[in-house]
């Protein structure tokens, strides 16, 4: 379609452009945003499911989706901070913790984890060597004699290893050391982890976040288990027993609130902490609320929003009782 279709077509769903003409909604979609996207974030609002507007949206202006779209790219922006932030304490803690350990050496475990992992189909050989050509990865792999052709990987100490492997990889062998170690981190990161790769993976290529808010149907969650530790930082945080499972039952606001905790749990900078929770406290006061009357009726959205304020009120406050 062209834009003039796309705009009809939009109408004819039941989006009003009275908050934003036309023309504007135009030059939006052509310079900002593409339908395709911008549109995903209608799955927040309901629909008619009777009469002569059947299948049509209830009380949705183009300007909503627009303010959606804008709140969303500056939470992923937030969002993709913390998952970096967390990715570089998780390897700070473990190389503590491997230090520590008399019965490390720095080697024997990596080895032992990529003989564990390749035996089937180097996959964790495969993500090092791809590494070869790069400008920031290949001298340091060039040090250990690793090269795209490498078949092998032998001698490869932890500092080195950690600093050429995804975020998944990592994953993998934090969990990988510490059940060697038959421990259990205090933080039961193990399967979190996997949950902050979810959504780092989701943020780094601009995937929508809240284009779709609801909880999901119970019958559809028999794989989700809620989280201890999580759930009981929603509560700290404030966020009532009602509100917490049915927001947990939101994948895309289940990964949100785990990566905070996650973050809040594992990073120990206090600088650091202050910056993405000032940050994100300065998105739910200022930005969320700017239009906030858009949503009147919309309870999903109101809601949600509160959420992700509640965590970061939480957030903020243990920081401050921090310096006390």
């Amino acid at each position: 379609m062209t834009s003039e279709e796309i705009i009809e077509h939009m109408e004819k769903k039941g989006i009003k452009f009275q908050l934003m003409t036309k023309d504007d909604a135009l030059k939006f979609l052509l310079s900002n945003n593409n339908y395709f996207k911008l549109t995903s974030y209608r799955k927040n609002f309901a629909k008619y499911a009777i009469g002569d507007k059947l299948g049509c949206y209830i009380d949705l202006d183009f300007a909503y989706l627009r303010d959606l779209s804008i709140i969303d790219m500056h939470l992923r922006h937030i969002l993709l901070k913390m998952t970096l932030d967390i990715e570089h304490y998780i390897k700070v803690n473990l190389l503590k913790h491997m230090e520590s350990n008399p019965d490390e050496d720095g080697y024997s475990t990596v080895a032992d984890f990529i003989k564990t992992y390749d035996d089937n189909n180097n996959i964790v050989i495969s993500d090092i060597v791809k590494n070869a050509g790069s400008p920031y990865c290949g001298e340091l792999l060039f040090k250990y004699n690793i090269d795209k052709s490498s078949k092998t990987i032998e001698n490869f100490p932890i500092w080195a290893f950690v600093e050429v492997i995804s975020f998944g990889r990592l994953k993998d062998f934090y969990n990988f050391y510490y059940a060697n170690l038959g421990l259990k981190d205090k933080y039961d990161l193990g399967f979190l982890l996997t949950t902050v790769n979810q959504l780092r993976n989701a943020v780094a290529h601009n995937n929508c976040l809240i284009n779709n808010l609801y909880p999901v149907h119970p019958d559809c969650l028999k794989y989700y288990k809620p989280n201890f530790n999580v759930m009981t930082f929603l509560s700290n945080a404030g966020v009532s027993n009602t509100a917490r499972t049915n927001k947990m039952r939101n994948p895309r606001l289940r990964q949100i609130a785990s990566t905070i905790y996650v973050f809040d749990s594992i990073v120990t900078s206090k600088a650091i902490k202050q910056n993405r929770y000032y940050e994100l406290n300065k998105l739910v006061e200022d930005r969320m609320l700017l239009r906030e009357h858009y949503y009147d009726k919309n309870e999903t959205i109101l809601s949600a929003f509160d959420f992700i304020k509640k965590i970061t009120k939480y957030g903020i406050k243990r920081i401050d009782e921090e310096s006390v």
